[in-house]
Formats: C-alpha cells, sequence, structure tokens
C-alpha cells in the first residue's frame, strides 16, 4: 500500500531536516526512553524458517500458505513501523518534561500536508508511555492535528520489553478529504496489541479493508495471532472474515493455525467456519525442507492444491501450547 512509499518519504524527509538542523546522535539516555516506547518491527515480526529456492516447487500446501501468510504479517509491520524506526533514529526536535516530539516536518509527496510525531509519558506511571503519529494542513491552526496512528506500550523488566498496542486508522483523514493513493484507500484500519515481557511473545493483529475502495460499505476482516517460544517454536493464527468470493454475496469465514520447530518441521490446520463448505478442515505436515509428511484433506485434489492424502500423522511434530 502506499502508506509504505508514503511512510518511508515521511522519514526520508524527516531524516534530511532533522539532519540539517540538529545532526545524528545528539540526544540524552531519557530521550531513549520515549524512542523505545513504539516497538521495533524486528521485535514482533513472525520469525519462520525461510524455505529454499530447491523447495519451492515441493512445498506443502499449507506450508506455502504459512510463508506467504508470515510475509503479509511481517510486511504490514514494515509498513506502520519502518518510518518510526527511522524518525527515532535521531533526536527530538523539542523536549519536555514528559514529552518528546519529532517534527512537525513537510510531506514531499502531499502539497499543503505535515505531520509531526510525539511521545508523551504518564506523570503517575513513568513506566507507561503514550504516542502519535498525526497529520495536518498546513493552513490549519497549530493545534489542530489529524490521527493517523496512536498506542501505549507500559515497560516491563527492560525499556524494550512490556505490553502494547497501536492503531493506524483513516477515517479521520477521509474526512479531511487526505489525498489517498489507490492501495491506501483500500485500508480501513489496524490494530495490534502485544506482550513481549516474557515468553512466549505474543502479537495480533487486526486488519479491516475495503475490497472496493469507492464502496466503503463492504470490508473485509482479518485477523492474525503470532506466537514465539525461547527456543524457536512459533507459531501463526490467520483468520479471514468477509465477502471471500465477488461472485456471491455470501459472509465466509477461513480460518488456518500454524505451528513450526526451530528446524522447519511444523503442521497447519485449517477449517471454513462460516459459508460454503462450512466444517471443512485439512491437516497437513511438513518436514524440515517444509515438503509434506502429511496430508488428510478430505475434499480431495484441485489444480491450485494437487497434494494427495496420506501419510503417517503420528510421525507429525509434538508442539508446546502456547
Amino acid at each position: 500500500m502506499d502508506f509504505s512509499s508514503n511512510n518511508r518519504t515521511l522519514g526520508l524527509s524527516f531524516a534530511l531536516a532533522l539532519a540539517l538542523a540538529a545532526g545524528c546522535g545528539n540526544y540524552s539516555n531519557e530521550d531513549l526512553e520515549f524512542m523505545n516506547a513504539m516497538p521495533a518491527r524486528s521485535e514482533l515480526s513472525a520469525d519462520i524458517p525461510a524455505r529454499s529456492a530447491l523447495t519451492v516447487g515441493n512445498e506443502a500446501e499449507l506450508a506455502k500458505s504459512t510463508h506467504n501468510v508470515a510475509k503479509t504479517f511481517n510486511g504490514m509491520l514494515f509498513e506502520i513501523l519502518g518510518s518510526v524506526d527511522l524518525i527515532r533514529s535521531f533526536p527530538p526536535s523539542q523536549r519536555g518534561h514528559n514529552s518528546r516530539t519529532w517534527g512537525p516536518v513537510p510531506q514531499e509527496k502531499r502539497p499543503g500536508w505535515q505531520w509531526h510525531f510525539v511521545v508523551a509519558r504518564d506523570a503517575a506511571n513513568p513506566m507507561t508511555f503514550a504516542y502519535a503519529l498525526q497529520l495536518q494542513r498546513t493552513t490549519d491552526p497549530d493545534d489542530v492535528w489529524i490521527r493517523f496512528l496512536d498506542g501505549e506500550f507500559t515497560s516491563s523488566k527492560s525499556a524494550r520489553r512490556g505490553v502494547g498496542w497501536f492503531t493506524m486508522q483513516t477515517d479521520d483523514l477521509r474526512k479531511a478529504d487526505y489525498p489517498f493513493d489507490a492501495d491506501g484507500a483500500k485500508i480501513q484500519s489496524i490494530h495490534v496489541e502485544y506482550a513481549t515481557a516474557d515468553f512466549p511473545i505474543m502479537v495480533k493483529m487486526d486488519m479491516m479493508t475495503f475490497p472496493d475502495p469507492l464502496d466503503l460499505t463492504q470490508t473485509v476482516t482479518t485477523t492474525y495471532e503470532y506466537g514465539a517460544q525461547s527456543n524457536g517454536q512459533g507459531a501463526l493464527k490467520f483468520t479471514i472474515t468477509g465477502n471471500l468470493d465477488p461472485t456471491t454475496p455470501a459472509l465466509e469465514t477461513l480460518t488456518v493455525t500454524s505451528r513450526w520447530l526451530p528446524s522447519g518441521e511444523g503442521r497447519a490446520d485449517a477449517r471454513i467456519a462460516v459459508g460454503d463448505g462450512v466444517g471443512a478442515t485439512e491437516t497437513q505436515c511438513w518436514n524440515s525442507d517444509f515438503t509434506p509428511s502429511f496430508t488428510e484433506k478430505p475434499w480431495g485434489q484441485t489444480p491450485d492444491s494437487p497434494d494427495v492424502s496420506g501419510g503417517d500423522e503420528s510421525l507429525c511434530p509434538q508442539f508446546a501450547e502456547f
């Protein structure tokens, strides 16, 4: 989505502005507390062993789905957090007793718009920080800002570990006639909750999109739930609800839960919870090279998913519960 290019443009223009104004590295230890309020994307990304180029053609169907969903999940985190990672590599432009502000900075590709990033510490609970990335028309009063992303973080044990949430939403910007591009116009909201203080690390992302950005009455909701153990074991649950088949008006819900070991061996269980084929399930296990070792697919083969049912389920890897 263009929020990627837009945010990277924001970050680059901001970086250039601050580099000229303040120079790199001119921040205090207390600044770091505010900078760490929003997570780095690497702290929340789904970490699944990579498949090799030789595996791709023989990869188990649900292993392939898991890799693709992990790529989408990580990509969304990159789009949201990428520019903030860059922003906080520079010192704040304003410092208050319980706040730090970066900006305001004009948007290079959105003439007439500017943005700033503000982090505030809770005076009653200095371990809790709230933050917001906001936009503004350059002609608006100084105190009128439109929410684009906001969140909260409470640290525990270390400055970078704790619990938090953040939300990116476009409703307020739509009302202000913000010039979205085609991809950005498809996003209604993304909400992320996470807990990184202890293992297992848990991350949940809810995303609402408009299949047709010209029709804001129709939405598709997708939920991603990621967990990681200290030994490298991971799990990723993907649930999508909406009109998945544009030729019919029916709502459908598909859920896929995948788990894997550090070696790459894994298992996934898919189920249609709502819609055509409700109750249909598929289970598949794969080896460390992601080739199938067990498949149970009652509805049989299709040109897009030719895996043959068979194998020994008792040989599937075992997983600790999250």
